[in-house]
């Protein structure tokens, strides 16, 4: 039987469903940066399959740097974005169900007025990402603005994004993206996806002094301060209708 010393590393993955092989695979190319998957086989005394996948769960939860002959993987404090992204999804869970239950209880009554909140934290960042797609409806369209890398950057989790969007395909939500900036590599990749993301791209010309960022999701306009850690949400008709009017606008135009 397989046993791995490093037992509070193993209690981490287990937090995320992962199992102590996996860990004890990620801990060896940790550090062994190096190293083939011949040589973890090896040491670890585990037969080739298994250490193949062990890498494709690290690669499923976004620990895999680049995989090539030699196997990088990311740095522990990407375990501590996950955890934070586990912990959002479970309140994320309870909130819904906190407003499902006044309607199991026959309360059919509404709110009225506009709801304003501001985001500060990291992990309240990842929440805004996590719950921007909940109260979309199937063919609705999501409404992005903005820079992408400084966004990317902003979250510090490429994977939590590319949730976000199996998620809103899985509930067949479109999504018409606006790039502010130079034309990346990365945004040539994201383009490429288009078709089967349910998404048209457009890359915006001549916006190098364009910052920020804002997204209109069904009822809601999410503000992005991109240089900063700071999100503000805005959840009014009024507010929707005028972010989505000039979001039109420039798409027409471009």
């Amino acid at each position: 039987m397989y046993q791995n010393q490093y037992t509070n590393l193993i209690d981490i993955f287990s937090d995320l469903d992962i199992d102590a092989i996996t860990a004890s695979v990620y801990e060896f190319f940790l550090i062994n940066s190096e190293a083939t998957i011949s040589d973890c086989a090896k040491q670890l005394k585990l037969h080739r399959h298994k250490v193949y996948s062990a890498l494709e769960k690290l690669q499923e939860i976004g620990m895999i740097k680049s995989h090539t002959k030699s196997i990088r993987v990311e740095q522990p404090k990407t375990l501590m974005i996950l955890l934070e992204y586990k912990s959002i999804k479970l309140n994320s869970t309870a909130r819904r169900l906190e407003t499902l239950i006044p309607k199991l209880k026959g309360d059919n009554s509404n709110r009225d007025g506009s709801f304003v909140k501001t985001y500060f934290r990291k992990t309240q960042l990842l929440e805004v990402v996590q719950n921007s797609m909940d109260l979309m409806k199937k063919d609705e369209i999501a409404l992005v603005f903005g820079e992408s890398e400084d966004f990317y950057k902003l979250i510090e989790a490429r994977y939590i994004v590319k949730t976000i969007v199996q998620k809103r395909v899985k509930k067949q939500i479109r999504a018409k993206v606006l790039f502010v900036g130079d034309l990346t590599k990365e945004n040539l990749k994201y383009l490429e996806h288009d078709q089967i993301e349910l998404r048209e791209s457009k890359i915006l010309k001549n916006s190098n002094d364009l910052v920020g960022a804002f997204w209109v999701c069904g009822k809601k306009v999410i503000l992005w301060n991109t240089h900063k850690s700071i999100a503000i949400t805005i959840e009014d008709e009024f507010y929707v209708q005028m972010f989505t009017s000039y979001f039109d606008l420039v798409w027409e135009l471009n």
